[in-house]
Protein backbone atom coordinates (compact mmCIF):
# COMPACT_ATOMS: atom_id res chain seq x y z
CA UNK A 1 0.00 0.00 0.00
CA UNK A 2 1.60 3.40 -1.37
CA UNK A 3 -0.05 6.47 0.69
CA UNK A 4 1.52 8.97 -1.81
CA UNK A 5 1.38 12.88 -2.53
CA UNK A 6 -2.22 13.48 -0.80
CA UNK A 7 -2.85 16.28 1.36
CA UNK A 8 -4.96 18.99 2.81
CA UNK A 9 -5.73 22.02 0.63
CA UNK A 10 -2.75 24.34 1.01
CA UNK A 11 -1.28 21.98 3.50
CA UNK A 12 -3.09 24.14 6.51
CA UNK A 13 -4.63 20.69 8.30
CA UNK A 14 -3.53 17.66 10.16
CA UNK A 15 -2.48 14.56 8.87
CA UNK A 16 -1.70 14.44 5.02
CA UNK A 17 -2.73 10.71 4.28
CA UNK A 18 -4.32 9.75 7.54
CA UNK A 19 -6.07 12.25 10.32
CA UNK A 20 -7.20 9.75 13.87
CA UNK A 21 -9.73 11.28 15.43
CA UNK A 22 -9.91 8.54 18.50
CA UNK A 23 -9.41 4.71 18.54
CA UNK A 24 -7.33 2.59 17.07
CA UNK A 25 -5.13 2.79 13.45
CA UNK A 26 -3.72 -0.98 12.56
CA UNK A 27 -1.49 -0.93 10.20
CA UNK A 28 -0.26 -4.22 9.07
CA UNK A 29 2.58 -5.41 7.00
CA UNK A 30 1.40 -8.78 6.72
CA UNK A 31 0.46 -9.02 3.13
CA UNK A 32 3.67 -5.99 1.69
CA UNK A 33 4.63 -3.00 2.45
CA UNK A 34 3.20 0.49 3.51
CA UNK A 35 5.04 3.03 2.31
CA UNK A 36 4.44 7.55 3.09
CA UNK A 37 5.44 9.87 0.57
CA UNK A 38 4.67 12.92 -0.66
CA UNK A 39 2.04 13.69 1.30
CA UNK A 40 1.26 17.48 2.40
CA UNK A 41 -0.82 18.91 6.01
CA UNK A 42 0.41 21.53 8.23
CA UNK A 43 1.34 19.03 11.12
CA UNK A 44 1.53 14.76 10.52
CA UNK A 45 2.22 15.28 6.88
CA UNK A 46 1.67 11.46 6.79
CA UNK A 47 -0.48 10.73 9.82
CA UNK A 48 -2.15 13.03 12.69
CA UNK A 49 -3.29 11.35 15.91
CA UNK A 50 -5.98 13.08 19.06
CA UNK A 51 -7.80 12.30 21.76
CA UNK A 52 -6.38 9.28 22.86
CA UNK A 53 -5.83 7.81 19.75
CA UNK A 54 -3.21 4.37 19.47
CA UNK A 55 -1.33 3.79 16.28
CA UNK A 56 -0.54 -0.23 16.32
CA UNK A 57 2.24 -1.26 13.61
CA UNK A 58 2.51 -4.90 13.14
CA UNK A 59 2.86 -7.54 10.88
CA UNK A 60 5.82 -9.56 9.16
CA UNK A 61 9.15 -8.98 7.66
CA UNK A 62 7.68 -6.27 5.28
CA UNK A 63 8.37 -2.41 5.36
CA UNK A 64 6.28 0.37 7.10
CA UNK A 65 8.52 3.04 5.38
CA UNK A 66 7.82 7.00 6.36
CA UNK A 67 9.75 8.84 3.41
CA UNK A 68 11.79 11.99 3.60
CA UNK A 69 9.22 14.63 5.24
CA UNK A 70 6.67 12.25 5.98
CA UNK A 71 5.68 11.93 9.89
CA UNK A 72 3.72 11.23 13.02
CA UNK A 73 2.22 14.08 15.03
CA UNK A 74 -0.35 14.16 18.32
CA UNK A 75 -1.85 16.18 20.01
CA UNK A 76 -0.79 15.32 23.24
CA UNK A 77 0.66 12.36 25.37
CA UNK A 78 -2.47 10.53 25.57
CA UNK A 79 -1.68 9.51 22.04
CA UNK A 80 -0.16 5.82 21.53
CA UNK A 81 2.40 4.51 19.21
CA UNK A 82 2.72 1.05 19.25
CA UNK A 83 5.10 -1.45 17.50
CA UNK A 84 4.40 -5.24 17.56
CA UNK A 85 6.23 -6.52 14.17
CA UNK A 86 7.56 -5.94 10.75
CA UNK A 87 9.99 -3.42 9.68
CA UNK A 88 9.51 0.43 10.30
CA UNK A 89 12.09 2.74 9.04
CA UNK A 90 11.47 6.12 10.52
CA UNK A 91 13.28 8.68 7.70
CA UNK A 92 11.92 11.68 8.47
CA UNK A 93 12.21 13.87 12.03
CA UNK A 94 9.08 12.29 14.49
CA UNK A 95 9.42 15.21 17.35
CA UNK A 96 5.92 16.25 16.50
CA UNK A 97 4.41 12.85 18.05
CA UNK A 98 4.44 13.56 21.90
CA UNK A 99 2.62 10.58 23.06
CA UNK A 100 3.87 7.05 24.60
CA UNK A 101 5.76 4.52 22.69
CA UNK A 102 5.63 1.15 23.04
CA UNK A 103 7.74 -1.83 21.32
CA UNK A 104 7.61 -5.51 22.10
CA UNK A 105 8.83 -6.89 18.66
CA UNK A 106 9.55 -6.02 15.23
CA UNK A 107 12.55 -3.82 13.87
CA UNK A 108 12.35 0.40 14.20
CA UNK A 109 14.82 2.28 12.29
CA UNK A 110 15.16 5.93 13.32
CA UNK A 111 17.23 8.28 10.78
CA UNK A 112 16.22 11.43 11.97
CA UNK A 113 15.14 13.78 15.55
CA UNK A 114 12.79 10.23 16.72
CA UNK A 115 10.08 12.01 18.83
CA UNK A 116 9.43 14.22 22.33
CA UNK A 117 9.48 11.60 24.86
CA UNK A 118 8.79 14.15 27.89
CA UNK A 119 6.36 13.17 30.68
CA UNK A 120 5.47 9.63 28.54
CA UNK A 121 5.67 6.32 29.74
CA UNK A 122 8.17 4.58 26.89
CA UNK A 123 9.35 1.19 26.78
CA UNK A 124 11.10 -1.08 24.25
CA UNK A 125 10.55 -4.83 25.85
CA UNK A 126 11.35 -6.54 22.51
CA UNK A 127 12.20 -6.28 19.01
CA UNK A 128 15.50 -3.88 17.95
CA UNK A 129 15.33 -0.37 17.97
CA UNK A 130 18.18 1.16 15.87
CA UNK A 131 19.60 4.25 15.25
CA UNK A 132 21.18 5.36 12.74
CA UNK A 133 24.10 8.19 12.22
CA UNK A 134 22.44 11.84 12.77
CA UNK A 135 19.38 10.62 15.07
CA UNK A 136 18.38 11.63 18.31
CA UNK A 137 16.26 9.32 20.73
CA UNK A 138 14.50 12.44 22.29
CA UNK A 139 15.02 16.40 20.39
CA UNK A 140 14.46 17.87 24.30
CA UNK A 141 16.09 18.15 27.58
CA UNK A 142 17.78 14.86 28.27
CA UNK A 143 16.91 14.32 32.01
CA UNK A 144 13.22 14.87 31.52
CA UNK A 145 13.23 12.07 28.34
CA UNK A 146 13.62 8.18 28.62
CA UNK A 147 12.85 5.18 27.01
CA UNK A 148 12.35 2.14 29.54
CA UNK A 149 14.49 -1.01 27.60
CA UNK A 150 13.73 -4.49 29.73
CA UNK A 151 13.69 -8.03 28.02
CA UNK A 152 9.90 -8.43 29.96
CA UNK A 153 8.44 -8.51 26.44
CA UNK A 154 6.65 -11.30 24.30
CA UNK A 155 10.05 -11.56 21.94
CA UNK A 156 12.46 -12.04 24.79
CA UNK A 157 15.41 -9.12 25.15
CA UNK A 158 15.19 -6.49 22.96
CA UNK A 159 18.60 -4.70 21.08
CA UNK A 160 19.40 -1.21 21.33
CA UNK A 161 22.03 -0.02 18.03
CA UNK A 162 23.59 2.56 17.25
CA UNK A 163 24.73 2.81 13.56
CA UNK A 164 27.47 5.38 13.06
CA UNK A 165 26.04 7.30 15.57
CA UNK A 166 28.21 9.17 18.09
CA UNK A 167 25.73 11.83 19.29
CA UNK A 168 23.41 9.56 21.31
CA UNK A 169 24.08 7.62 24.38
CA UNK A 170 22.56 4.99 26.92
CA UNK A 171 22.45 6.45 30.44
CA UNK A 172 21.30 5.12 33.81
CA UNK A 173 22.53 1.35 32.95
Amino acid sequence: VIFKDNGIVNGLGKGGAIYVSAGTLNLDTTDGDIIFEGNNASVGNAIYVENGATINFKGTDNEITFDGDQTIASDNSLNKLNVAGGNVNFESDMSDFNGQYTQTSGTVTVANNFMNTQGTDNRITGGTFILTEGAKLAPTNDSENSIHVNGNGSSGKPTIRFEKNSQSRLTDL
